[in-house]
């Protein structure tokens, strides 16, 4: 089954909530989330990599989120 590339624009609370309910998917794939705040970014990726075992890759600007993950 082919897995869906997901990632996350803005890492607040309604931001992370929605990860972890899209992350239960089996057919999702975490691949990278983005926040302007400094630090969110990086802290939900530790709280992803905590509680799932699984690397993302952490943005502070969604242009280049878009291009690192081309």
């Amino acid at each position: 089954m082919e897995k869906i590339r997901f990632a996350v624009l803005g890492t607040g609370g309604r931001g992370r909530h929605l990860a972890e309910q899209y992350a239960a998917h089996p057919q999702v794939e975490f691949v990278a989330c983005c926040d302007t705040a400094d630090g969110y970014a990086e802290e939900t990726v530790a709280r992803f990599k905590e509680k799932t075992g699984k690397e993302m890759v952490p943005f502070t600007s969604y242009e280049e989120m878009s291009k690192g993950l081309q």
